[in-house]
């Protein structure tokens, strides 16, 4: 097994330092390999712009420290997403769904 040092930065300090205004319609894709809640509890201003998200949610874990799938859910229901599409990635050998693609929107006011 090979380890490698990454920098790490919140999410809502990068896009601080973006030359952009907030867009209308933002529409964020996370694969951070089983940190996709982190990424985006370090970024709760980024979250309220986000108008639509995808990201892996996993069903059966593959990354150790992997968030369950509900609780997944839960949170971004409770951040006002709401499910859009789930999209199956892999499965086993008897079909059972182990990630999804998964992409949220922002609830209608």
């Amino acid at each position: 097994m090979r380890q490698e040092r990454v920098s790490v930065k919140r999410i809502d300090d990068i896009w601080r330092g973006l030359p952009l205004s907030t867009p209308d319609r933002l529409y964020l894709k996370i694969d951070t390999q089983g940190y996709d809640m982190e990424v985006l509890r370090g970024g709760p201003n980024l979250v309220g712009a986000i108008k639509a998200l995808q990201f892996e949610l996993s069903i059966t874990p593959i990354y150790k420290g992997t968030p369950h799938y509900l609780d997944v859910l839960r949170q971004l229901h409770d951040w006002g997403f709401v499910l859009s599409g789930l999209f199956p990635v892999t499965t086993d050998e008897n079909l059972q769904v182990i990630e999804f693609d998964c992409i949220m929107v922002k609830r209608a006011a």
